[in-house]
């Protein structure tokens, strides 16, 4: 069956499509028939009124249809997960310490930073919650960290761009 002139540029953009997406989602490219069918069943799919041309079977329609979405759907799923991992600027806890170190020791100076050593850092939902470790004296002189009143400097950071987002000082 040969397409109606009006849609030919239409089944020739459906074939670089699918030729594409089969390569971007390195599927074998499907055969010059098995195209040909998908491609004359979408296209009466997309221009109705050419259907008593084309007489194609709706569920052959229905199926590559559905077939295209998903092979859509999938693409674009694979490079938004493409996107997101080539995308993080501070991959781990070092990396954002050592930028929350900088930036909180231009507020409150690098004696103050280096007294609230090791940093620590949890990531949540794309953003490192950075915090100094608070040291005080116990009535004996020795220096504990789990009995102490008071905070430590703070800063959040976005993993994607490496941002400071929020820097403080907890209470």
């Amino acid at each position: 069956m040969k397409a109606p002139p009006i849609a030919t540029g239409r089944l020739q953009l459906l074939r670089l499509f699918s030729t594409l997406l089969a390569i971007a989602l390195k599927i074998p490219v499907p055969s010059e028939q098995t195209a040909q069918g998908c491609d004359i069943a979408l296209l009466t799919f997309i221009t109705p009124h050419h259907s008593d041309l084309l007489y194609i079977p709706r569920m052959k329609q229905r199926a590559c249809v559905a077939i295209l979405l998903i092979a859509i759907s999938a693409g674009t799923a694979l490079a938004q997960q493409t996107r997101n991992s080539a995308s993080v600027a501070v991959p781990d806890e070092a990396t954002a310490v050592k930028l929350a170190e900088k930036a909180l020791t231009k507020i409150y100076g690098k004696r103050q930073i280096d007294s609230e050593k090791p940093f620590t850092a949890n990531l949540a939902d794309g953003i490192w919650h950075v915090a100094g470790t608070l040291r005080c004296k116990d009535q004996h002189g020795n220096v504990i960290t789990d009995a102490c009143v008071g905070g430590v400097a703070m800063a959040d950071i976005r993993q994607n761009d490496g941002r400071v987002l929020k820097t403080g000082h907890t209470l």
